[in-house]
């Protein structure tokens, strides 16, 4: 019997991937969203409330698997946080379906190390890392204290293959039509990211192995580190021109901060782009021998693609903003 995969948050950047990825993996797949409005090929559809724990029992029905790809603008983190992982941990703990979780580097705060592993301690110093390290905290002790199985896999920022609202997409290669790449931070530092494509397969093959893994299994995504200059060598090599680096106006958003509480938010997440940072990948590894990555190339070129195809650079929302409409 074939088995079943719920796909939470499912029109956002993470579900959409993953949905995709478990179908091809020969899943039956159910994609939630609260209007019931995904377009998946191969997913079936589903309307429910995330943040509540009787639709989203009864959405996982049957499942194996209940994919977490919820999210929310930034300013809307400590309003939606808190219900949507109690939602989850109920429905996982009243189907005995294995949640997959895609954390970030938020947790390990500003002081962080430049290798980061399973072991790396958590010193948050945003509001958005202390959620993060609270909702962590729950999904760990659901795990410890009542069997419900999170396969938590860390990662940082996103390589979508379409337009979106992460830092890619929405920043960095917003004036690429113009030869030029707008990065956020100095171009010798090493930064994490994650192609999207690999990321979701790599979930998919957890997925098909949890019941090798113990019930809290947490694994950093080595995806790819680049820094500055080599993200923008592998962009100019796709575009077949060169392009050239302008900075982040961050002194614009510190101007407009003390009367935007996004432009706050935003800020607050400077440091990521100038600490040096790697997910040290040896226990995803061992989780998945043989796992092939995209070579940095291939993955740079399909995220920048839909760049390409264009005539004019587009409209850039800031990073951690939902356009009005979207659903999550």
């Amino acid at each position: 019997m074939t088995d079943t995969a719920l796909i939470l948050g499912a029109n956002g950047r993470f579900g959409r991937h993953a949905a995709a990825a478990f179908v091809a993996a020969g899943w039956n797949v159910r994609a939630l969203t609260r209007r019931g409005d995904a377009d998946i090929p191969g997913a079936a559809p589903v309307a429910g409330d995330a943040r509540d724990p009787a639709q989203l029992i009864a959405a996982a029905q049957g499942a194996a698997v209940i994919v977490n790809g919820l999210n929310a603008p930034y300013p809307d983190w400590a309003r939606e946080l808190p219900p949507q992982t109690a939602a989850v941990i109920a429905a996982a703990r009243a189907t005995g379906a294995t949640h997959v979780f895609p954390a970030n580097l938020y947790p390990y705060g500003a002081g962080m190390p430049e290798r980061l592993t399973e072991a790396t301690r958590f010193r948050p110093t945003t509001a958005k890392g202390r959620l993060r390290m609270a909702q962590e905290a729950a999904f760990r002790d659901a795990a410890e204290l009542h069997g419900v199985r999170t396969l938590l896999l860390r990662a940082g920022d996103f390589l979508d293959t379409g337009p979106g609202a992460n830092w890619f997409e929405a920043q960095v290669s917003a004036p690429v039509a113009a030869g030029r790449v707008r990065y956020p931070g100095p171009l010798d530092r090493p930064h994490a990211w994650a192609f999207l494509p690999d990321m979701a397969r790599a979930c998919t093959d957890l997925a098909a192995r949890r019941e090798t893994l113990p019930d809290w299994a947490p694994l950093g995504f080595p995806g790819l580190t680049l820094t500055g200059a080599e993200l923008i060598a592998a962009m100019s090599r796709a575009a077949e021109r060169d392009l050239r680096p302008t900075g982040f106006p961050w002194l614009g958003l510190r101007l407009a901060a003390p009367f935007w509480k996004l432009g706050r938010e935003v800020l607050e997440m400077r440091y990521m782009w100038e600490i040096p940072h790697r997910i040290d990948g040896a226990a995803f590894d061992a989780a998945l021998p043989g796992f092939r990555m995209t070579p940095a190339n291939e993955a740079i070129a399909a995220a920048l693609a839909f760049r390409l195809e264009r005539k004019s650079p587009g409209s850039a929302p800031i990073p951690g903003v939902r356009r009005r409409g979207r659903a999550a």
